[in-house]
């Protein structure tokens, strides 16, 4: 009655509507044509590729998408070799790709370099707004200079692997491309349909982009040159009075380089990839843990909720703390379920080394310190709270339930002491995000906690 009569009958009913369900069926029907019928996997990832960049071009997103992806890439990018060097010394930084410093996962990998590269660039706009500079176009250039300075740092690293003597013995290092994609598309059919069910979720938010915009979005969430940062950094006090303005501002800030545009592609582009990474963070939690099928069926009902999805095509914080969360969940799954004496990564490239390329778990001859998981999840928690204020409150309970877990299940186990290190970055950006919030309003967290602070003495 709802659909026939109701309210949602009526949406229903509209032309916009049914365009719409015509091209989700139709990006559905292409994801499983490629996924079920075409047996060779670079036909299948050269299809499905084609098909999302066309779809992405005709909603006229696929710009701000690039641009906004290569941003989050540039902080991935700095955040792995800050990692690689507080993890490993100076040593490590002669080989910024290399990775025998952390017995991590791909994802793993990645999105700790990600928290890192994002607590690095809130330190350096905190740092250089404390002298009074700042504005939209000084972040922007800012922004160039680290993403050149990015690509030429890896092209060098390409340009010296092709001229190093042992590089064949460096490729047995790492995965290999063809038995990755193996392990990552479907087999079977029940697979390709899972597959193509999230792909074309995750497309639907891309075609919604560029459509409307929603309140907090248009009433915070774009509106960083005016609320945040007016020309002299974000410590500038803007006169403005409504609560949401002193927040602690976490991802406007990681986006700063990307407002300021005639168009807000840019922006909501970056919560789109963020909401992708969570989508992939369930499905490696899943396949980890139950094989391939699970993890299809893992993704598949993350994509099915809309409360999530929709996070995709708002310039609100939900979409990047929620990705923090799961983050938090997959490492701190990994240091309960780790097992006494696990192999760490922390061998030369002479040993030899066996790598499954979905899990990215690596056996080597020699035994190492196992990966401080928990330390890494502590790392991710601290960023967190500079996302939301309520990531206070839930964030603390999912750290907290991990940590019973820990203690029930006793699976600490040896934390490397130099995993301690990727904590500077994080306490120094929220220390330094939660003194803005102090400035304006004499507490570093608002919300439902400015009574709290005020109780205890700010």
């Amino acid at each position: 009655e709802l659909c026939l009569t109701g309210s949602l009958g009526e949406i229903l009913k509209k032309e916009e509507t049914k365009t719409m369900l015509a091209q989700v069926l139709a990006v559905f029907l292409w994801n499983l044509l490629w996924l079920s019928r075409v047996k060779n996997r670079k036909a299948q990832i050269l299809g499905i590729s084609v098909g999302s960049l066309l779809f992405a071009w005709c909603h006229q997103m696929l710009v701000p998408a690039v641009i906004s992806g290569v941003w989050i890439a540039v902080l991935i990018c700095l955040g792995r070799w800050l990692n690689g060097w507080l993890m490993g010394g100076r040593k490590r930084m002669q080989d910024l790709t290399r990775k025998e410093w952390e017995n991590i996962h791909w994802a793993e990998t990645l999105a700790l370099g990600l928290v890192t590269g994002s607590a690095l660039w809130m330190v350096i706009v905190c740092v250089i707004s404390l002298t009074g500079h700042g504005g939209v176009p000084f972040w922007r250039i800012l922004a160039l200079i680290f993403t050149a300075g990015t690509l030429a740092v890896c092209a060098a690293i390409q340009i010296r692997r092709k001229n190093e003597s042992r590089k064949q013995q460096e490729r047995k290092a790492v995965p290999n491309r063809e038995a990755f994609w193996q392990a990552v598309l479907p087999d079977t059919f029940p697979q390709a349909l899972l597959w193509a069910f999230i792909l074309t979720m995750v497309l639907l938010q891309a075609g919604r982009l560029n459509i409307e915009l929603d309140y907090d979005s248009l009433h915070y969430g774009l509106r960083s040159p005016y609320i945040l940062d007016n020309g002299e950094g974000i410590y500038e006090n803007l006169g403005l009075i409504n609560l949401v303005y002193t927040y602690s501002k976490g991802a406007e800030v990681l986006v700063l380089p990307l407002s300021g545009t005639p168009t807000y592609g840019f922006l909501l582009s970056f919560t789109f990839w963020t909401t992708t990474v969570s989508v992939i963070t369930a499905v490696v939690i899943g396949t980890r843990y139950g094989g391939k099928k699970a993890g299809f069926w893992t993704g598949a009902l993350f994509c099915a909720v809309p409360g999530i999805m929709n996070m995709a095509v708002s310039a609100k914080s939900d979409s990047i703390t929620l990705m923090c969360q799961l983050i938090i969940y997959d490492m701190l799954c990994l240091a309960v379920t780790r097992k006494d004496g696990e192999k760490n990564v922390c061998t030369n490239s002479s040993q030899k080394i066996r790598e499954n390329p979905v899990t990215g778990v690596t056996e080597t001859e020699r035994s190492c310190n196992t990966a401080p998981w928990l330390i890494f999840a502590v790392s991710v928690y601290i960023l967190s709270l500079v996302y939301k204020p309520t990531a206070l409150i839930f964030s603390t309970a999912l750290g907290g339930v991990g940590l019973v877990c820990l203690l029930i299940f006793k699976k600490a186990g040896k934390q490397d002491k130099r995993g301690f290190l990727t904590w500077i970055f994080p306490i120094l950006a929220t220390a330094g995000l939660w003194y803005r919030t102090w400035l304006l309003t004499g507490v570093p967290v608002t919300s439902v906690f400015a009574n709290f602070f005020e109780k205890i003495g700010f």
